[in-house]
């Protein structure tokens, strides 16, 4: 076993937990930017910004994530907050203390048993009914992230803690984990019912006051309160996991929060030389190139060839044009969002679009297609406009923070901030 972890009596009061509290905890509404998972996803920003040195190349990265990937700090592109293993060997260091601490705690409880299905290491201990009883008795999770090299230990360790006649049943690493998955946040997953969430937050409380585990580590991502290090707490959501409740939020939140901050400082075809003076317009131009797929598709018939040509034609006069169309688009999406009528900004819109320089760039025939486009953009072209609204209101909180003389992510956190 690893014998970095030793029994430490300064840890007794700073990592003791209260069953009473916590559940109080969980029963209040928690904003998105207080989730533990808020830490995580700041930590990554700030890494990326590390090697890019580019807010907008971070903001453009960040929101192309998965956020439930975010969430459990399994980024595809961007670098992990933490945890990030050097090579195989040091994978295999780990699994190896996972099965042994297993091995150990079933061979000490006989009526403890374990089993690998869908890439998780299922232990269950002192079992009194059958688990899909036990399953639907579920009311909460309880999430814990010791080093990768010390999840066998404080298996074992909870395992013995926790009462014999006291049900559990948890999750780990199974053996064909890979690095990329031990860099998740949450390596200890224990599901407790309402009867026994005490006695198992009163072991484990044990074990974090009496072994620094948990000692600067971070709080899992999937939790709603983190009361000390490396441990957060939530309530169960039949068929949803806490990491995927809270990328869900953060991203509904983030959304709504870019296309507000747009809304209050751009809201009109001037302000677009602010865009340009923040260095985010750019993003928008590029995002025009990977949505083509999207915004071709939302024009039908003849007006497709119009547009993809427009798309790739090195006409600056051409391009000018789309490109204001495209930011009045914007204009109309960020005043959409905050009323279902666009008013007199449709008819504005509609007179641009009426034009004669748009009616000779696009033809007569689509200009009523292109209003609709504007006015209202399929589930495809909502979805884009999103994610651009997102990249460029991120990377001017992401540029805000930097030039106040603080990191990067809490660039991400302002944005969240905003009410």
């Amino acid at each position: 076993m690893n014998k970095q972890i030793s029994e430490d009596a300064s840890f007794e009061n700073e990592y003791a937990l209260d069953p009473a509290i916590i559940r109080a905890e969980l029963e209040d509404d928690v904003d998105v930017v207080d989730l533990p998972a808020i830490e995580i996803l700041e930590k990554q920003i700030n890494r990326d910004f590390d090697i890019t040195l580019h807010p907008s190349s971070v903001a453009k990265s960040f929101v192309d994530e998965d956020f439930y990937g975010l969430v459990i700090n399994q980024p595809k592109d961007i670098l992990p907050a933490f945890d990030v293993l050097p090579n195989q060997g040091e994978v295999n260091k780990c699994l190896n203390n996972i099965k042994i601490g297993t091995e150990k705690l079933t061979k000490e409880q006989q009526n403890t048993d374990t089993d690998e299905y869908s890439g998780w290491l299922w232990i269950k201990g002192n079992m009194q009914e059958r688990i899909d009883t036990y399953r639907d008795n579920v009311k909460y999770r309880i999430y814990l992230s010791p080093a990768p090299e010390n999840t066998g230990d404080m298996i074992y360790e909870i395992g013995s803690a926790i009462p014999e006649h006291t049900s559990y049943w948890m999750k780990t690493f199974d053996s064909s984990s890979t690095y990329n998955e031990l860099q998740r946040g949450d390596k200890i997953i224990i599901y407790c019912t309402n009867e026994n969430f005490n006695s198992i937050v009163n072991s484990v409380s044990e074990v974090t006051s009496r072994k620094p585990y948990l000692k600067d580590r971070p709080a899992p991502g999937g939790g709603t309160y983190s009361p000390t290090e490396g441990i957060s707490f939530a309530k169960e959501f039949r068929g949803t996991s806490g990491s995927e409740i809270a990328a869900y939020r953060i991203k509904e939140e983030l959304t709504k929060n870019s296309w507000k901050d747009l809304f209050d400082s751009f809201t009109s075809y001037e302000s677009k030389e602010r865009l340009l003076e923040s260095n985010v317009y750019k993003t928008w131009e590029k995002s025009l190139n990977e949505e083509r797929y999207n915004i071709v598709k939302t024009l039908e018939n003849n007006s497709y060839g119009a547009f993809d040509n427009i798309l790739k034609s090195g006409n600056d006069k051409i391009k000018e044009n789309f490109e204001n169309l495209f930011f009045y688009s914007l204009s109309a999406r960020l005043n959409r969002q905050l009323s279902p009528l666009l008013g007199k900004d449709k008819e504005y819109i509609d007179q641009f679009v009426e034009k004669a320089e748009f009616v000779e760039t696009f033809g007569k025939e689509n200009i009523q297609r292109l209003k609709d486009f504007i006015s209202n953009p399929n589930s495809n072209l909502k979805n884009a406009m999103n994610k651009i609204a997102m990249r460029t209101a991120l990377t001017i909180s992401i540029q805000e923070s930097i030039r106040n003389g603080r990191k990067p992510g809490e660039g991400l956190r302002k944005l969240l901030s905003r009410k």
